[in-house]
This record gives structure tokens, C-alpha cells and sequence, in this order.
């Protein structure tokens, strides 16, 4: 996460993802079920990519607004084949991948 290693950690309870001391915690009500351990993670990914995202647009739109383009729309994605990509629309559409990579990468 974020371009650190981390060992998952997965053990039955209410369901939550959590990182602490190197590990991805992941309590789910069957922990047997890879399906419900991938889901978890993936909901978590979503959470910590939204803000993340929207701050590193933030930081690098004031050069694309003094251009006279508008804001995007951002969109987190699960995407197999690419990064991210802008429509015609305005939307900004990022691959929540990004989050496994150092911040730098994002950007």
C-alpha cells in the first residue's frame, strides 16, 4: 500500500481493513472465503482512493486552470488495461492500482 509491503492479516469479525505495524488487517465474517476477503479490501482501496486522488488533482490542476480547462469529475476505477483517462465529458477516470505504488507514481 502506497509502495510499502505489507503482510496480510485476515481473522474472522465484523468487517474492517486496517493497516498497522507492516500488516493489512482484514476482519471479515467468513475468512475462509477469498471472495469475501477480496471484497473487503477492495471497499477498503475505494475509501483511501477517493481523497488521495482528489488531493493529488488538487495539487496539479492550478496549471491546467490557468490553461482555462475546467475540473474533472473523478472516477476510481478498476481498470485492467490502463492508469487513468480523461473523456470529452470531463471525467477523470483513475485505476485504484495506484494506491499499491509510492505516492510519487500517482502524481
Amino acid at each position: 500500500f502506497r509502495g510499502q509491503p505489507l503482510i496480510l492479516d485476515v481473522s474472522a469479525g465484523r468487517s474492517s481493513v486496517s493497516v498497522a505495524g507492516g500488516y493489512l488487517q482484514v476482519r471479515v465474517a467468513e475468512p475462509d472465503s477469498e471472495a469475501a476477503v477480496q471484497q473487503a479490501v477492495e471497499r477498503w482501496l475505494r475509501q483511501q482512493a477517493r481523497p488521495l486522488f482528489e488531493d493529488s488533482i488538487e495539487r496539479q490542476f492550478g496549471w491546467f486552470a490557468g490553461q482555462g480547462y475546467t475540473r474533472p469529475v473523478l472516477r476510481v476505477k478498476k481498470m485492467r488495461t490502463r492508469w487513468g483517462s480523461l473523456s470529452a465529458k470531463g471525467y477523470i477516470n483513475l485505476n485504484m492500482a495506484l494506491l499499491h505504488y509510492p505516492p510519487a507514481a500517482l502524481d
